[in-house]
């Protein structure tokens, strides 16, 4: 009966120290998956706001283009456009169009 009394301390530490590192571990597990789930979202989510970002300065690019002008206040608003897709990553064809447009003229040609 001595060893149960020097032994039965040291089992129920090391069973309870075990327990909390499977419980730890599997808590560990969960948070790693759902940071890894959260960053797969967000990058789904900044991709398509750089194609709908793409989408708008390529349609606005052929209204602009046909209309021969743009505006003070249109080119603001591409402008604005145009940062948040690059910021973003956006790649040169959006910047061809940015460029192209910022290179209109501000009025209407007279004729």
């Amino acid at each position: 009966m001595d060893w149960i009394a020097e032994y039965l301390p040291k089992l129920v530490y090391w069973a309870i120290t075990g327990a909390l590192a499977v419980v730890c571990g599997t808590l560990w597990k969960r948070v790693q998956k759902t940071h890894a789930q959260e960053a797969v979202e967000r990058n789904a989510i900044r991709e398509g706001v750089i194609a709908m970002l793409h989408n708008t300065l390529y349609r606005i690019h052929r209204i602009y283009m046909d209309q021969g002008y743009c505006t003070l206040g249109d080119k603001k608003s591409i402008e604005s456009i145009y940062e948040a897709y690059s910021k973003l990553g956006g790649n040169g064809t959006g910047k061809q169009a940015y460029e192209e447009m910022m290179s209109l003229p501000t009025e209407p040609m007279e004729k």
